[in-house]
């Protein structure tokens, strides 16, 4: 509250990116999840009214994760991970770029039957999705991928994948 106060006392429209941004990760401790959803977009929509590509771009990419992880409708995920990425390979956001992959490609592994599509290695996928993000020395993107595959193998009931997803996961995130 005191931040929105600031921005508003001092018209400091060059600040509603970052609060915004960083409002979403406190929210949900006392609203719905749509209210994180809405800060995400004022974050982005302001970042780019401003010129504040960091924080437009670190929004639009973590409310496809927010998306996610609050169990929107796949394909509706989907497309909005999609038209994020081709923002953000168009704003040369690596990082934010990084995440909503993480995200797009998980809902890939969720949405393919193995029977129709045969062709499809994820295995080689996942390393290169890891190589990837080692180039970057992105330690939590590296972490939520992982999360992302325990998560998509227990959904898929693949649970020995789970287990050695969720072991890299927590030694990261318990290192």
């Amino acid at each position: 509250q005191a931040a929105f106060e600031l921005i508003n006392k001092f018209k400091a429209e060059s600040q509603k990116p970052p609060v915004y941004f960083i409002f979403t990760y406190l929210s949900h401790w006392r609203a719905h999840y749509q209210e994180g959803l809405d800060y995400y977009d004022m974050s982005y929509r302001t970042g780019l009214e401003t010129g504040d590509l960091m924080h437009a771009t670190y929004a639009i990419a973590h409310k496809v994760h927010l998306l996610m992880w609050v169990g929107k409708n796949l394909t509706e995920c989907k497309t909005e991970a999609e038209n994020t990425i081709a923002f953000l390979k168009q704003a040369k956001a690596a990082a934010p770029l990084i995440l909503a992959q993480i995200v797009y490609y998980s809902i890939q592994k969720l949405q393919t039957i193995p029977e129709q599509n045969p062709q499809l290695n994820f295995e080689a996928k996942d390393y290169e999705m890891i190589e990837t993000i080692e180039k970057a020395h992105n330690v939590v993107f590296m972490g939520r991928f992982f999360q992302y595959n325990t998560y998509v193998n227990i959904v898929l009931g693949n649970l020995d994948e789970a287990d050695k997803w969720n072991v890299m996961a927590e030694n990261i995130i318990f290192a």
